[in-house]
């Protein structure tokens, strides 16, 4: 016999089940489930940085010449975006523009979302190639 029989009767664990396996199919349903967005965000293949734009509003937009993967619907731009108010997005510029400066391919990960630009992907990282 098993323990859970000691502890609670079966009806009561099958009634558990019920209510746990609707409140998943509702959860579900209604989306309130978030999915992580990396699954639609792209990538790039090595290659060199362009057309770097440094602004006032706290955001650098940049070109790289590396095959991109699809990206998400919103970014219908081919630049990508950096938050240069935090920390991580200066790393970032800092390391694109060291790639620039030194003619070095990198690879550029997204963030599968356009919320610093309408039509413009977060870039979620920067990898250098060599």
């Amino acid at each position: 016999m098993h323990i859970e029989a000691y502890i609670q009767p079966q009806g009561l664990l099958v009634e558990a089940r019920k209510m746990v396996y609707r409140w998943i199919g509702a959860t579900c349903a209604s989306g309130m489930i978030f999915f992580p967005t990396l699954a639609m965000a792209s990538q790039s293949s090595g290659g060199y940085v362009a057309q770097v734009l440094v602004t006032t509003d706290s955001r650098a937009y940049f070109e790289q010449s590396g095959a991109r993967t699809s990206r998400p619907a919103c970014a219908t731009a081919t630049r990508w975006v950096i938050d240069t108010s935090t920390l991580a997005g200066q790393a970032i510029l800092s390391l694109v523009l060291t790639a620039q400066a030194q003619r070095m391919p990198v690879y550029v990960s997204g963030s599968g979302n356009c919320a610093l630009w309408g039509d413009s992907e977060t870039a979620a990282g920067v990898q250098t190639a060599n």
